[in-house]
């Protein structure tokens, strides 16, 4: 699916670069990304180097095209990118997109990953959001799943508990959940590991940030 035009900036091909990842890799960027606790250590370090360093030389302008762009992948990589270098102006429309998915697919894990990279108490609050309003619908199956484990992750890393509520015996969870979703803890593990993994290799990749992208602070 091809990226929308762009009128005073960058050719589609360019973007394309972003989506695709480096050549020197055997599958693309988007895909490598929606199976990303399934790839091999002696690849991840280097794929994920190669993913900082084109975090930070994204334009927000690109990141917007991406964005908006009608292709899954181009947004799934948009998602990913806001995360590792915190582009916290983003936070909202990551909340927006995962609150209005219409179905499960991959698009969840990006944008719950992307919510528990940029890692603050707002990041929370969305996720939250999204899982009082959807583990009252048993039938709409999205990403409360996922949702639930970015949502435990970061109560890890800020010492808060704004999942306890939803866990408890009775709870909202409990009244939604099947046995065949996944354990709450198994979820949050995978988001721990990519965090970890993401704050080993791909923030501190070396690489230049495009003017008018100012370094983000992390604010709690």
């Amino acid at each position: 699916m091809p990226l929308p035009p762009s009128v005073d900036g960058p050719e589609p091909a360019a973007l394309r670069r972003y989506v695709d990842g480096s050549p020197e890799f055997d599958s693309p960027r988007y895909l490598v990304l929606r199976h990303l606790d399934a790839l091999p250590d002696q690849e991840l370090a280097p794929f994920l180097q190669d993913l900082g360093r084109d975090a930070r030389r994204i334009t927000d302008a690109e990141v917007e095209l991406l964005l908006r762009s009608p292709d899954p992948d181009a947004r799934t990589v948009a998602a990913w990118m806001i995360g590792v270098d915190r582009r916290e102006r983003f936070r909202d429309r990551l909340g927006t997109f995962l609150r209005t998915a219409k179905e499960r697919d991959d698009a969840g894990w990006s944008h719950c990953s992307a919510l528990a990279l940029l890692g603050t108490r707002k990041d929370a609050a969305l996720l939250l959001a999204y899982l009082k309003h959807y583990l009252r619908r048993p039938d709409r199956r999205f990403d409360q799943y996922l949702a639930i484990g970015a949502l435990l992750h970061l109560d890890g890393v800020l010492g808060s508990d704004h999942a306890g509520p939803l866990l408890v015996p009775g709870g909202l969870w409990e009244s939604w959940a099947t046995v065949h979703e996944p354990v709450p803890a198994r979820t949050k593990e995978h988001f721990d590991g990519v965090r970890a993994a993401i704050d080993r290799h791909a923030r501190l990749a070396p690489g230049p940030r495009p003017s008018g992208n100012d370094p983000r602070p992390v604010r709690p």
